[in-house]
């Protein structure tokens, strides 16, 4: 049977690169109403085995143009109830390409306002109009034709309100055109630059509170820390949640270094600190301002209001004009009579608060100083300066405009619209410019600022959703029972004890700060609940008192639990206190306090990740970069289409899931996922999948879309825990009857369950230092590295305390069983398996590959947490150190890299490799290990230089100048006769170190010698003496191959995965050998 290809799927498939038949099969699935996960997986014989992403852009091209379709059908219906559709404009509409164009064609006929346009074709004057246009009057006639049209009763009193009017339609006219658009964009776009300048009212405010600025100073450090005390207290706590880590270091960097520098970091706050005030909401009660203003301080962010620019103004201008009080803000006093001390305390108090609002303004301006006098080409324009331009547009700080090539585009304009031979080419050309500059580059600059922005919107969301999916995917850490600290300073370090399952078994508070006494105690409470619940690993939040909570840790380690194999991995709390005081949160823990479920939310976090994370908003978790600029339903639809993604990537377990969690499965939604789990609660856990079945609301469609994502583990059907769908179980028996099992003896080879890991002990931790502030270097080569360099230890770097869980060990039996079913997997033949029982080449692979390996974690084979026993101090710390890091934001600009002190370190995107690196993402990670190696060290500022570039690897050549590097000056031919070539050595250039001295060049009226003629050196080059220079070729030598390490038996057993092709080699002989 022929598939009949639609006129989408054939547009869509050539867009796309794509099989249009391969796109009509996914079309129609999608149009069943099949989700992207479930055709993904379930459907591959159909969509040629098309990945996620292909049919994510297949649905995204189709609802573009099927969008496209819907435009054009209500343009031509628009024009056609105007009667001036003709078969000329259907088929200019019919064939456009994309809604810029459609656009362009429907301009003419669009409904329009009240223009001077319009106003001249009330009174009469477009007949004239057109036939100037047309060219059919002379000067004498068309002057005698717009003399008749004076009439002061419709407003046109002379000749020149005539031409006048007449201009203004032909401007229309000249504005409508699809060509001039076209020409002018093209333009635009080829020769535009983005200038941005400061605002007149700005530099005058940044004046005067530059002049506020020059105070006594213990006056000014006063009230310094009390405005950055109160812009913690309104904004957030800046380390623990949102983008506070990439917006700190935006700042470092410079527009002309490499883009880095994000001037709208303030304004960012305006949308974002929403959801980061509510982090200490708990502990800004108990915390001091002092407190909060050294975390802030910490950080190295600028603090804000959470206003935008208007309304800031607006509350400037409220308090300035408070009544009853003069504009200097002080009190008037009858000279003699006593100075109430409350009046002085309130004038002083008020100046104190002008004061503050005038710097605050200063800082939110000065923000963006690099925009004050900026220019930079259209196509060089970088995403995230998109956004910020906007950001500092929006605040009022700066003017922005399109320059470009004007004249060239309007000399090619001219030249194809309006003849040489046109009688009036003089008034054309005259309205032609006023219809350029007045009604069309106002609309196309307008048209490409909204295409940039939808780009760089593009482009921040994307960052985003790569970040937040590595996030997601991070391995979880599985029965263990674990200690998880939510540091805090005066309110405490609250600590929950969590079970294998993660479950609540007792919870306390610990300070780090305050009595001596106090702290004593809360010491010797965390050492014997470690004990007392048998804990193995501990996990501590990034955030407020993060490093004291981690010191004490480090040093309970070294003494009371030295040996104990006890070790400790920092884990990301964005978000954690969004989640504590969230509807989702009560639900879930309604009679623990808010912030033990904090820390309760911190170690689940350390076992599994994905589950845990779900239940907490995506904006919240601070992996994006300026996602606060951008439409919220855009970003929202994004990401959760990636967490729906991770979510049926990985499966769900159906008796354990959470409601978060089953709304991201393939057919369900928070409505079914609720009642999913009231049904197990009401009538226990799931046994089988027919089951589902019984839930309700959970209809045949629903069950086909999600039954295949919902994992069983335990019951009676050994398939129930696979990949495998319910409708291909029937072919999933016959294939295990064909590898000579029965289901029965398949489900005892697969019911192995892996024991717990334990982590291993490792050299003596590194002490711990107070914090320090992490920079990143501007200049430097650099360097490859990845994943595989976190197990690169070298003679000469520093020893990390580092552990890592140990693999689970299986029964000899199992091993031997399962490689005989391996054995026997690999001998089937897929396509004539396929054809013997009647289906698809890929399900047979896919049910194979379950059968093998059936419930298999896709994220076992990414690397797990980085486990420590040990703290690091910056005291200790040297040039040319190494330290393991965890990658915490992949940005543009670089990577920020966790290596355990106070804050995240930037290693710049010039330091992350030797070779050129244009897209940081497409090597890094967030959660991926990274050696990084200390540059410089500045202990009294406490900043640290980093860079992932081996100092011990030799350098590799240049082969090109680097950006903004001067050529080498070019050697100077020596005067007089040309020398005899080189080949026969005889070369009489000058010798080295005797050139000219310096200052002296040739003297004035020397030139070149004059050629034979007198004239100027010239013509063919006469022949060269001697031999030809040959090249003398370098033997390179050849060093034999370092020899391969040995397989491991874990790799050989399949409990490991391969990370080499050496190992894949290795493998093949080794099986080889066995046969």
């Amino acid at each position: 049977m022929t598939l009949a290809i639609s006129a989408e799927a054939a547009l869509v498939g050539r867009d796309l690169d794509l099989d249009p038949a391969r796109v009509q099969r996914t079309i129609e699935l999608l149009d069943d109403g099949n989700t992207i996960p479930f055709i993904t997986r379930y459907r591959r014989d159909l969509t040629g085995a098309m990945d996620e992403e292909q049919i994510r852009d297949v649905k995204v091209a189709l609802e573009r143009c099927r969008a496209l379709a819907e435009r054009k059908a209500t343009i031509l219906k628009s024009i056609e109830s105007q009667g001036k559709l003709t078969d000329e404009i259907r088929g200019a509409i019919e064939q456009a390409r994309s809604i810029k164009r459609l656009e362009d064609l429907y301009l003419p006929f669009k409904p329009k306002k009240q223009t001077l346009a319009t106003v001249a074709r009330q009174r009469g004057l477009e007949p004239l109009a057109i036939e100037l246009l047309a060219g059919i009057h002379s000067d004498d006639a068309l002057a005698k034709a717009a003399l008749e049209l004076v009439r002061v009763d419709r407003g046109l009193n002379d000749l020149d309100e005539v031409y006048q009017g007449i201009g203004h339609l032909v401007a229309e006219k000249f504005g409508e055109e699809v060509e001039l658009r076209s020409i002018l964009r093209r333009w635009i776009w080829r020769t535009g630059r983005v200038t941005t300048t400061l605002v007149a009212s700005v530099e005058s405010s940044v004046a005067a509170a530059t002049a506020t600025a020059a105070l006594p100073a213990a006056t000014a450090s006063a009230e310094a820390s009390t405005s950055t005390a109160d812009g913690v207290t309104e904004g957030g706590s800046a380390t623990r949640e949102g983008n506070s880590v990439v917006d700190a270091a935006m700042a470092e960097f410079t527009t002309e270094e490499d883009g880095a520098d994000e001037p709208g970091d303030v304004g960012d706050r305006t949308e974002g600190e929403a959801f980061d005030s509510s982090d200490d909401e708990e502990d800004s009660e108990d915390e001091s301002d002092d407190d909060e203003a050294s975390d802030e301080e910490a950080t190295g962010e600028a603090s804000s209001d959470g206003k935008s620019g208007d309304e800031s103004d607006a509350t400037v201008v409220a308090d300035s004009s408070a009544p009853g009080t003069p504009e200097d803000g002080s009190t008037a006093l009858v000279a003699g009579s006593a100075t109430p001390a409350g009046t002085t305390a309130a004038a002083g108090t008020k100046r104190k608060s002008k004061r503050r609002s005038k710097n605050k303004k200063k800082g939110e301006h000065d923000a963006f100083a690099d925009y004050f006098a900026f220019s930079e080409s259209l196509d060089k324009l970088p995403p995230h300066r998109v956004l910020a331009i906007n950001r500092g547009e929006r605040a009022r700080a700066i003017r922005v405009r399109i320059t470009f090539d004007e004249a060239s585009a309007l000399a090619e304009g001219i030249r194809k619209l309006i003849p040489d031979d046109h009688p009036q080419r003089g008034l054309l050309i005259g309205w032609f410019e006023d219809a350029t500059r007045r009604l069309v580059v106002p609309s196309l600059e307008r048209e490409i600022r909204r295409e940039l922005t939808e780009r760089a919107e593009t482009h921040a969301v994307s960052v985003f959703a790569r970040n937040l999916r590595n996030l997601l995917l991070q391995p979880p850490v599985r029965e263990h029972r674990v200690a998880a600290i939510d540091p805090g300073y005066k309110s405490g370090c609250k600590v929950a004890i969590l079970g294998d399952t993660g479950n609540l078994v007792e919870s306390h508070v610990v300070f780090v700060v305050g009595n001596a006494e106090r702290r004593k105690a809360g010491r010797n409470w965390l050492v014997e609940a470690i004990r007392r619940n048998e804990i193995t690993a501990i996990a501590i939040g990034n955030g407020t008192a993060s490093r004291e909570a981690e010191a004490l840790v480090a040093d309970i380690l070294d003494n009371e639990l030295k040996d104990s194999g006890v070790a400790y991995v920092m884990v990301n709390e964005a978000g954690a206190s969004v989640y504590s005081t969230s509807q989702e949160g009560r639900e879930e823990l309604p009679s623990i306090d808010a912030t033990i479920r904090s820390a309760i939310s911190i170690g689940r976090r350390l076992l599994d990740p994905l589950s845990e994370l779900v239940k907490i908003s995506a904006e919240n978790l601070g992996v994006g970069l300026y996602q606060h600029d951008v439409k919220a339903k855009h970003l929202r639809e994004s990401l959760d289409a990636v967490v729906e993604s991770c979510v049926n990537f990985v499966g769900v377990d159906a008796n354990t899931a959470s409601p978060a969690l089953l709304r991201y499965v393939s057919g369900l939604n928070q409505l079914s996922a609720k009642r999913f789990v009231e049904y197990r609660g009401e009538h226990g856990p799931f046994r089988d999948r027919s089951q589902f079945s019984a839930v309700p609301g959970f209809g045949d469609a629903t069950f086909v879309q999600a039954a295949g994502f919902l994992k069983i583990v335990g019951g009676p059907n050994p398939l129930d825990s696979t990949w495998i769908h319910p409708e291909s179980y029937a072919i999933a028996e016959q294939v295990v009857a064909k590898l000579g099992y029965s289901l029965e003896e398949f489900g005892r080879i697969i019911d192995h369950r892996p024991t717990r890991s334990e982590p291993v002990e490792t050299a003596a931790p590194v002490a711990m230092a107070d914090d320090a502030q992490v920079a990143s270097p501007d200049d430097a080569s650099s360097a490859e590295t990845g994943a595989d360099q976190e197990a690169v230890t070298e003679q000469g770097t520093a020893s990390s305390p580092l552990v890592e869980p140990a693999a689970a060990a299986e029964p000899a039996g199992t091993s031997a069983t399962r490689a005989e079913l391996q054995r026997r997997i690999d001998g089937v033949d897929v396509d004539r398996l396929a054809r013997d029982l009647g289906t698809g080449t890929h399900l047979i692979r896919d049910i194979l590959s379950n059968l093998l390996r059936p419930g298999r974690d896709p994220r076992e084979s990414l690397p797990p947490p980085v486990f420590r026993t040990g703290a690091t101090r910056i005291d200790d710390l040297e040039p040319g150190m190494s330290l393991s890091g965890r990658i915490l934001n992949v940005v543009d600009f670089g990577v920020f890299v966790d290596i355990g002190l106070a804050e995240s370190g930037l290693v710049h995107i010039s330091h992350l490799a030797r070779d050129f690196i244009k897209d940081p993402h497409q090597r890094f990670a967030v959660g991926q290990p990274i050696r990084v190696w200390v540059l410089s060290v500045d202990k009294q500022r406490r900043r640290v230089g980093l860079t992932a570039i081996d100092p011990a690897e030799p350098a590799m050549p240049r082969r090109r100048n680097e950006p903004g590097e001067a050529r080498p000056p070019r050697q100077r031919r020596p005067e007089g006769n040309r020398p005899p070539g080189r080949g026969d050595g005889a070369g009489q250039g000058r010798p080295v170190g005797q050139g000219r001295p310096a200052g002296q060049g040739r003297p004035a009226g020397q030139g070149r010698p004059a050629g034979h003629d007198g004239g100027q050196r010239g013509g063919a080059r006469p022949p060269r003496s001697g031999a030809k220079y040959v090249k003398p070729r370098y033997e390179q030598e050849k060093r034999p191959p370092a020899p391969a390490a040995p397989l491991s038996p874990e790799v050989a057993e399949g409990k490991a995965p391969m990370r080499s092709f050496t190992e894949l080699l290795q493998f093949y002989h080794q099986k080889r050998d066995d046969r």
